[in-house]
């Protein structure tokens, strides 16, 4: 990247508390170093009928709007704190292979991710979806996790929690 370009970071959105705090992370970098900001949003494959060997997979209608709501209040929160260059992205699919294949299309210089999404239960047989995503990335993968509440002191010096 010369020193004229322009940054890019994407953050993994799916409405988890995880992420967040991935994009309030991705907010705050790309105001620190006036990168855009690549809002990326994954509406699952789910099969038609759970549990059911050799069921087709299908996406959802009624989850569409959902994620578009959810990227179009993510864009308006980092527009509001101040990012340079918000874009939303939609995609549909199996979550780590979708996200990586728009990564490798369209090069970023950083994803940022939380380190668990929604529990959906099609989620359970997939595995770690930040896991697959860290391993076939093409970019560096920023996992971001659960903030402690601020109640939380950290443990005591040389003691085990």
């Amino acid at each position: 990247m010369s020193g004229t370009d322009l940054a890019r970071i994407a953050v993994a959105l799916d409405g988890s508390g995880h992420a967040e705090h991935a994009l309030d992370l991705g907010i705050s970098l790309a105001r620190h170093y006036d990168a855009s900001l690549v809002l990326i949003s994954i509406v699952p494959f789910q099969p038609a009928l759970p549990l059911a060997a050799g069921a087709p997979i299908v996406v959802p209608e009624d989850l569409t709007p959902v994620y578009d709501q959810l990227l179009s209040g993510a864009k308006a929160t980092a527009e509001h704190a101040g990012a340079r260059e918000v874009t939303t992205v939609r995609l549909e699919g199996h979550i780590a292979d979708a996200l990586v294949d728009y990564l490798e299309a369209h090069p970023m210089d950083l994803l940022i991710m939380g380190s668990r999404g929604l529990s959906a239960p099609g989620r359970l047989f997939l595995g770690s979806v930040s896991d697959a995503v860290v391993h076939h990335a093409p970019c560096p993968v920023l996992i971001v996790k659960q903030a402690r509440s601020p109640s939380a002191a950290p443990p005591a010096r040389g003691k085990i929690p």
